[in-house]
């Protein structure tokens, strides 16, 4: 009851509006008609409220009338009807409080009972469609929130999947590589399995969430790449330009390593070293361009092949979820160089 009174229902705010103005126009309306205040207000007072008693009471009965049986006839004939008796207890009651104020207890029968009645059955068949018109566009909001809510869900579990996918692809070879060199170069093993530290826990600090901040994409990317370059040593060149400006801006998580990851995979395939990867990334009037440039030459079945059909696919799947038609991804050959280029517009959405 408290909370009633502190924030009442939709339905009863606006009956309770909707009815306060009729009563302001109807009472200068008759204050006009009859040139007598005092007429006119008590009028109002018994009338407007009536109207708010026969409506409320309507509602009752509309709440528990399924129309979808029986179709629009069944709906009109109840509106008129209920409508109808609505005006006819109006008029009654009007008659009734002009008598006692006019004739000092005798009814009052002005006549033109049919115009009389024509106007209140209008007044209350208006209100009658109002109501069902209001309660079909709020059944309708509630379905459309209803269905966002399930595709939101729907979308934020694919979206988990499809991260899911790329950590245990991720661990695997980063493993692989760092197998490889534990006989051979410990230390080196070991800076690897630091760098690969830092990024499992990168991971591990974002869990469960598909927005992160472009700065720490760019530090995980940099693990990452941190993890090759003690691999491959002087063999593989890295650098990566970015600008201060944009790094808070949420971009999804795990955005940028299957694009450095393919970069590295696709350099060792097609060219000898030293191999050559740069990360660039410009945030400008709304637009994040990002672009992976590597040495070597783009093969003609890169989409399908599994060492880049994975990282690519998941990235293009998560790209459409978040940047819904407002995302570009290609991969060009430059002559000597492949380049990954992405532009996204605008920000993401959270799913």
């Amino acid at each position: 009851m408290k909370r009633f009174f502190s924030q009442p229902p939709l339905f009863w705010r606006l009956q309770i509006l909707g009815w306060s103005a009729v009563a302001v126009f109807n009472f200068i309306t008759r204050v006009a008609f009859w040139n007598d205040v005092n007429q006119a207000l008590v009028l109002t007072l018994v009338l407007e409220p009536l109207y708010f008693i026969i409506t409320s009471g309507m509602r009752l009965v509309y709440r528990r009338v399924d129309h979808r049986h029986g179709g629009m006839p069944k709906l009109a004939m109840l509106v008129l009807v209920f409508s109808s008796v609505g005006a006819g207890l109006q008029i009654l009651v009007g008659d009734v409080v002009r008598g006692i104020l006019v004739n000092g207890g005798s009814a009052a029968t002005e006549g033109r009972y049919g115009v009389r009645a024509a106007f209140c059955i209008m007044v209350l068949a208006g209100w009658s469609l109002a109501y069902f018109w209001l309660k079909a566009e709020l059944a309708a909001r509630r379905e459309r929130e209803r269905r966002l809510a399930v595709e939101s869900s729907a979308q934020r579990s694919e979206l988990e999947v499809l991260r899911l996918q790329l950590n245990p692809h991720f661990l695997f070879n980063s493993l692989n590589n760092i197998y490889t060199e534990v006989s051979e170069r410990p230390q080196i093993a070991s800076k690897m399995i630091l760098q690969l530290a830092k990024y499992l826990r990168y991971s591990l600090d974002h869990q469960g969430e598909m927005l992160v901040p472009l700065d720490h994409e760019i530090m995980a990317a940099k693990s990452y790449l941190d993890i090759e370059a003690g691999r491959f040593s002087d063999r593989l060149r890295i650098s990566i330009n970015a600008p201060s400006t944009g790094r808070m801006l949420k971009v999804p998580c795990f955005l940028l390593q299957p694009l450095v990851e393919n970069a590295v995979k696709h350099g060792l395939n097609t060219s000898p070293p030293p191999w050559e990867l740069s990360l660039d990334i410009r945030h400008e009037e709304g637009l994040l361009s990002i672009r992976v440039t590597n040495s070597g030459a783009l093969a003609a079945d890169w989409e399908t092949r599994n060492t880049t059909a994975t990282g690519i696919a998941n990235l293009r799947r998560r790209l459409a979820l978040h940047y819904p038609g407002r995302n570009q991804f290609r991969m060009v050959d430059q002559g000597g160089l492949v380049a990954a280029e992405l532009i996204l517009e605008g920000v993401a959405c959270p799913v």
